[in-house]
């Protein structure tokens, strides 16, 4: 694809992808309503500098903030609402845009002519990089991840730099944990504890909750050749080298990453366990920089790692499936896909019958936890005076663990529930396609 169909596809992978996808994943109060957006795609101007809308007869009055204003029409700004609706629906419109981009890609040809082909390496062009190609469309129920094993590549030079490094054993390879460094993911203990069974991962390797600090998560690196990772973690789109992993203590940037202070050259593999640790925006050259970049630079010969802000009860779920491949001798890319099929092809009934007792036994143990903590924060507020300097902080704390509470309780009693009356409930693109894996097989 080269000239203006290339142009044209990344225009529309920015306005049907990028663009919604960013608006979807703030929270609702701090985004921008859609009339200002709207507003703003008419006037070819960026949102951030409107101010404010004004209804008038027949047309709408653009505020912006240095003082000045301009009008556009209300039947050409409504009507462009009611479009954006649809499109910045950006969990609905996944199955339909990524047919879509499999006809402007030409898949069905292309794959025509890679017959006898078993893995695919991608290094995608611009925006392509946030398109999770193992879910893009053939036929009916299949994806071109069932066709093929896939790694996605930042660059080349990113993947050469893997493939110059020099081989390390991995019969028995040392495997670490850092699971849930703010304590408010339910199911990210289900995840990590899976795992460490799996690997029988020594309690010195195995770093919880306040445990996983930045220091004790770099000394980690240092000891282990896999690593889970399994926490928050946040994409910073207007500063990339400020990606980074948020720890108990602080984080981890993306910055620090590719800096001489980070270098393990014995790591072999990192599943980041987290949101949006491979999502990145173009910015000096055609290439997206990550964390998931960030590890391959700093010394792993593979990451595994997510577009998007991914569902707490869906990747544990496909992170346990990755892993019980890799322990079965799967290489990277094939493990990546049975765990990708087996979350799709999950049903409800196996749902219940197979995890749902274990999951709600450590749901259970959870609440009791956070109901205790809620009650501590709630008694050293209440002994607090309003008017004292750290009443504000003592009431932050309490609603945190009210949170908290709200939300665990939430997942044992909705979505668990939920799931098991669903015939397939991770079938959505959403839940399974959101992890890729870049570097060595």
């Amino acid at each position: 694809m080269r000239g203006q169909g290339r142009d044209e596809l990344q225009k529309w992978l920015f306005e049907n992808w990028f663009q919604p996808y960013t608006w979807y994943s703030v929270p609702e109060e701090l985004r921008p309503p859609l009339s200002k957006i709207a507003a703003a795609k008419l006037l070819n101007c960026n949102v951030s500098i409107i101010e404010d809308l004004e209804p008038e007869i027949d047309e709408v009055v653009a505020l912006f903030k240095d003082g000045t204003s301009k009008s556009v029409d209300e039947s050409e700004l409504n009507q462009l609402c009611d479009q954006l609706m649809s499109i910045y629906d950006w969990h609905q419109q996944m199955p339909s845009n990524f047919k879509e981009i499999s006809q402007r890609l030409q898949l069905d040809k292309l794959v025509e002519k890679l017959r006898g082909i078993e893995e695919l390496i991608v290094i995608p062009h611009l925006y392509l990089h946030q398109i999770p190609f193992a879910a893009l469309p053939l036929a009916e129920n299949q994806y071109l991840g069932d066709k093929f094993f896939i790694r996605i590549q930042s660059s080349c030079q990113t993947l050469d730099f893997c493939t110059q490094r020099p081989p390390i054993s991995t019969q028995t390879p040392v495997y670490g944990i850092v699971e849930d460094t703010q304590e408010d993911l339910p199911c990210s203990s289900f995840e990590a504890q899976k795992v460490a069974q799996i690997y029988n991962v020594a309690t010195d390797k195995y770093l919880q909750g306040t445990a996983a600090t930045v220091s004790t998560y770099k000394q980690l690196l240092q000891q282990v050749q896999r690593l889970l990772s399994t926490h928050h973690a946040k994409s910073r789109l207007d500063n990339s080298l400020e990606s980074a992993l948020i720890l108990a203590d602080g984080t981890i940037t993306l910055g620090d990453l590719l800096s001489p202070a980070f270098r393990f050259p014995l790591l072999d593999e990192v599943f980041l366990s987290g949101c949006e640790t491979n999502l990145g925006t173009i910015e000096i050259t055609d290439d997206t920089i990550t964390l998931n970049t960030g590890f391959l630079c700093a010394g792993a010969r593979s990451v595994i790692s997510s577009l998007w802000a991914v569902d707490d009860l869906a990747t544990s779920l496909f992170s346990l499936f990755y892993h019980q491949k890799r322990k079965a001798g799967l290489n990277r890319p094939q493990a990546l896909q049975k765990a990708q099929q087996d979350l799709r092809h999950l049903t409800g009934k196996e749902f219940e019958r197979q995890y749902y007792q274990e999951l709600e036994q450590l749901l259970n143990e959870k609440l009791q936890l956070a109901s205790q903590k809620k009650a501590a924060a709630k008694q050293k507020r209440d002994g607090c005076a309003e008017n004292a300097p750290e009443y504000e902080q003592l009431q932050a704390e309490y609603e945190k663990r009210e949170w908290l509470e709200k939300r665990i309780l939430r997942t044992r009693d909705i979505r668990l529930k939920a799931v098991c009356e669903q015939e397939h409930p991770f079938e959505h693109p959403e839940d399974w396609s959101g992890f890729i894996c870049a570097g060595l097989r």
